[in-house]
């Protein structure tokens, strides 16, 4: 990954732009949605058990580990995968 960012050198040209203004506006919302919609999807389901961490706090606590039964809340009932 060091090799990468020290042999790494600009193209020297655009690769893509946009020059109608209401397709860059589009294009942009359409970003900030795809943020917005990852960032509500985390607040969706438990952190912990977003990054597998149930079982490790579980067990530092003390307390027996469950198992975690499948949901499939808000936009997980639609799309598969929201993150």
């Amino acid at each position: 990954m060091v090799a990468l960012f020290v042999l790494c050198q600009p193209i020297g040209s655009t690769l893509w732009s946009i020059d109608r203004e209401a397709l860059s506006t589009d294009l942009i919302t359409l970003y900030a949605f795809g943020w917005a919609l990852e960032l509500v999807s985390t607040f969706v389901i438990d952190r912990f058990e977003l990054f597998g961490l149930n079982p490790t706090w579980r067990s530092f606590r003390g307390k027996p580990d469950e198992t975690s039964r499948f949901r499939q809340p808000s936009l997980y009932r639609i799309v598969r995968h929201p993150l």
